[in-house]
């Protein structure tokens, strides 16, 4: 959880980078760290300690960041679709940060590598 602060600084640089416009900064932040704290929480048993990799890709109209770990086999994207329209106390309990993962990245793709979970996730650079 350390790692947050490295993660806006590595992300602010990526976008930097890219060109891409400072409007998209804020959405990038909030969904890696949302997308690296489920990581941190789920992926390795509590009393493992696992390692993450974060790269960044830039093309000429998106940024993509790829998130890497050896931990449990997990695709967030099987998760069923969270129902917003439920009142909060009618919600079950988790899948809210997929959606936002969702809602926010253009796209998203997993695959489970070479005993890997590698997540990419896409934001456009033209707003």
């Amino acid at each position: 959880m350390a790692s947050l602060d490295a993660l806006q600084t590595f992300a602010r640089s990526c976008l930097h980078r890219s060109g891409g416009p400072e409007a998209l900064q804020g959405k990038i932040e909030l969904v890696l760290e949302e997308l690296l704290v489920n990581v941190f929480n789920y992926a390795y048993p509590r009393d493992c300690p696992g390692q993450v990799t974060l790269c960044c890709r830039c093309e000429a109209d998106r940024l993509a960041f790829i998130i890497k770990d050896r931990g449990a086999a997990f695709d967030p994207l099987e998760r069923a679709t969270a129902d917003t329209s439920l009142d909060i106390e009618q919600r079950p309990i988790g899948g809210l940060g997929i959606h936002l993962v969702r809602n926010m990245a253009d796209s998203i793709v997993y695959e489970r590598r070479d005993g890997f979970n590698v997540l990419t996730v896409t934001f456009s650079l033209s707003q």
